[in-house]
């Protein structure tokens, strides 16, 4: 939790740019901080979110999707283009195949 406090000191525009050990350290802070409470997260990093127990895709201010990860990832979806693009190692080409 140290490390997220620490980090929170900072203007939002460094909050884009961490480095791997340091977003894993903050999302085993917010992680530890949201047990047992319910919490609205907003992100673009579906690591973030991963973990939720419901994720709501928007798109152009609507509700386009509502499920958990393995549900949103069991079909096709905006959810699933979007964690293929973050997570997956795909070539360009096959970005443009989902999309």
């Amino acid at each position: 939790m140290g490390a997220f406090k620490r980090l929170l000191k900072y203007h939002k525009p460094y909050l884009s740019f961490v480095d791997a050990k340091t977003e894993q350290e903050i999302q085993e802070a917010l992680d530890e901080a949201m047990k047992g409470r319910t919490c609205f997260i907003i992100a673009q990093r579906l690591s973030t979110i991963k973990n939720a127990d419901r994720i709501m895709v928007l798109d152009n201010g609507e509700i386009a999707e509502f499920g958990t990860h393995s549900e949103l990832m069991g079909r096709e979806s905006i959810y699933k283009r979007i964690y293929e693009t973050q997570f997956l190692e795909k070539t360009p080409e096959k970005i443009l195949e989902v999309v």
